[in-house]
Order: C-alpha cells, then sequence, then structure tokens
C-alpha cells in the first residue's frame, strides 16, 4: 500500500468549503503524514503601487495580505485542536506555479486541490489553473471536486497494459497500488477500464466481409482481455472479474462516457505522454479524458517526468 508522508493542500480563500483540505486531514491522519496548507496571493501590478500610493492608501496592500493570512490561519486551526498538526504557507505570484515551485522545494508528495471550474462558459471541468497542474505537477495531484461525498464509493483506473514498454508497466502498476490503497481506505469498489480499438478497423472494414470483420474485432477483443489479465496477474493481487471492465472505442471519448454512466467519484489515471524539452508532457489521449471528465481525478505523472517549472 503506497502512503504519501508530505501532502500539500491548495486552499482557495475565495471559497466556503474547502474539500480538498478535509481530504487532505483525512490522509493525514491516515497515513501519519506531514500536513501544508497553502494559498497563493497574485502578484500585484505596478499600477496597483502606483494608483494606491498616489491617494495615499499604500498600506491597503499589506492589510490584505495580513488578512490572506489571518483567514488562512482561521481555517486550520479548528484541524489544530483537533490534535493535527497544520503547516501554513503563502506564497505570491502565478497560483500554478508557486504551488509546484512549493512541492519540488519541500519534497512533497502529494498535492491536493478543489477543482476551480471557471463557470458555465468554461470548456471543460477543470479550470486553467487545474489544467496546467495537470500537465506540469511533477508530484501525483489530486483534484477534489466540490459536494464529493467525505468516502469515495466508486473509483475507476483506466489501464493500458503493456508488459513490454517499461515506463506504461511501471505506471500502471503505480496506479493500481494508490488505487487500492484507497479502495481500502475508504471502503469502495474498485473499477479497472481499458478502452481498445482495432488496428486500422475504420479502414479495414470497407476490405472485408461482414463476418470477416467481426471476427477480426472478436478476435482482437481477446487478445486486448488476455492483456489487461496478464497485466493485473503480474500486480501480485487477485481482482473479481466484475472488476475488470473491456469497452471498445477511443479512451478520450468512452472513458468520461463510463465514469459518468457508472457514477463515478474518482479516476486514478497517468498522464504518460511524448518526451520533449522538460521531459515527458501529459499525452494526448490522457487531455482527452481529462477534457470530458466531470468527477475527481488523481493523477500521476511517470518516472522521468521533469517540470518546467523550478
Amino acid at each position: 500500500m503506497r502512503r504519501f508522508k508530505n501532502i500539500l493542500t491548495y486552499v482557495n480563500l475565495s471559497l466556503d468549503e474547502h474539500p480538498a483540505l478535509e481530504r487532505g486531514v483525512r490522509l493525514a491522519r491516515h497515513n501519519n503524514a506531514n500536513l501544508t496548507a497553502m494559498t497563493v496571493i497574485e502578484e500585484y501590478p505596478a499600477q496597483a503601487h502606483a494608483l494606491l500610493r498616489s491617494i495615499h492608501l499604500e498600506d491597503a496592500l499589506e492589510t490584505i495580505e495580513r488578512e490572506n493570512r489571518e483567514q488562512l490561519e482561521r481555517i486550520v486551526q479548528p484541524i489544530r485542536d483537533a490534535g493535527l498538526a497544520v503547516e501554513t504557507v503563502v506564497a505570491h505570484g502565478s497560483t500554478f506555479i508557486e504551488v509546484i515551485r512549493a512541492a519540488l522545494q519541500r519534497q512533497h508528495d502529494l498535492v491536493i486541490k478543489t477543482v476551480s471550474s471557471e463557470g458555465v462558459f468554461h470548456r471543460t471541468f477543470f479550470g486553467s489553473i487545474d489544467m496546467h497542474l495537470l500537465r506540469k505537477c511533477p508530484t501525483p495531484l489530486w483534484l477534489i471536486k466540490p459536494g464529493e461525498p467525505e468516502a469515495f464509493r466508486q473509483i475507476l483506473v483506466p489501464l493500458d497494459p503493456n508488459m513490454e514498454d517499461a515506463v506504461k508497466h511501471d505506471l500502471g502498476i503505480d496506479l493500481l497500488t494508490l488505487a487500492t490503497s484507497l479502495v481500502e481506505m475508504d471502503s469502495a469498489e474498485l473499477m479497472i477500464v481499458h478502452a481498445w480499438r482495432a488496428y486500422e478497423e475504420g479502414k479495414l472494414k470497407k476490405y472485408m466481409e461482414s463476418k470477416q470483420f467481426e471476427e477480426y474485432l472478436h478476435k482482437w477483443g481477446q487478445e486486448a482481455s488476455k492483456r489487461v489479465w496478464n497485466f493485473v496477474s503480474s500486480f501480485g493481487r487477485e481482482f473479481k472479474p466484475t472488476s475488470i471492465h473491456l469497452v471498445q472505442g477511443e479512451p478520450g471519448e468512452v472513458i468520461p462516457k463510463f465514469a459518468k454512466d457508472h457514477n463515478v467519484d474518482l479516476l486514478v489515471t497517468g498522464t504518460l505522454g511524448r518526451l520533449g524539452q522538460h521531459g515527458m508532457f501529459i499525452g494526448d489521449t490522457a487531455e482527452r479524458i481529462l477534457g470530458r471528465l466531470e468527477c475527481s481525478v488523481l493523477a500521476v505523472k511517470p518516472a522521468g517526468f521533469v517540470s518546467p517549472v523550478h
């Protein structure tokens, strides 16, 4: 079982409730871990300093900062009163950059944040800060949907089993390790899904008889099932047959639909992408899946990922 030991929770002071902090507290108690609550004050533009100075209100910015620090302290004080030590951090700058810098500098092994959807006109469930963190945060990132129950009930892991690719194999094992740990902690149901498509099925269909094409798809599906079971067997733990789901189609479309149809509370997924200048970037498939999700997500980078934020 994987246990996080140094947890960083971002607290959005504009929210009335803080489910990410609540989850961080629960994990810290369960794992006997260190917990840090962090907020970020956006940098003040130069014009603000000049304007406030011109009307003799230059102390206003310091007052705002002090109020933010005091508000964060008020939020965490009941947690401290209940016996859990919580460190607080207030940073200045761009939220996603400062969160990543804190995770790197303080060697956090998990970042938790409440989803900051940017309104009904935003094209995805996750806000821009969330997407920046999903793409660039080197540690596991847990984005908590507001209104989620204290304990998750349905946890979904999408798998792309590849026994020959060491990076994909190790990432898949990491995902199963995390998911099974959370299943045990929350007494949840685990679902493993593999989305498959036969090679060039759209084009090959034109050159095959109907029966031939059906046989082609059937055999490809059998092979996909075999690969999944070989992979989960290598994990060293038995899974119920009803826990494994194979769905045919493009992962970016069928996995979010599967999650919605099965009332999934949490998706535990990898963000394996291409090798670029700063290491592994988030992959197109992961981007499409995350862009269509409407549930909490725990996203894990593969070994070797290097964040572009330093």
